[in-house]
């Protein structure tokens, strides 16, 4: 096993980013979905 380098921790640290980006994208979607949906409703 090799030692990570600056490169691996880095592409780890965007990897993260993204992963927290497009799973709050997706919450605030879903959120959004559903607020729609009730007001539809008429709740």
């Amino acid at each position: 096993m090799s030692p990570a380098s600056q490169d691996d921790l880095r592409d780890i640290g965007s990897f993260q980013i993204l992963a927290t980006a497009c799973a709050a994208v997706t919450v605030l979607g879903a959120a959004l979905y559903l607020a729609a949906a009730l007001e539809g409703r008429g709740a």
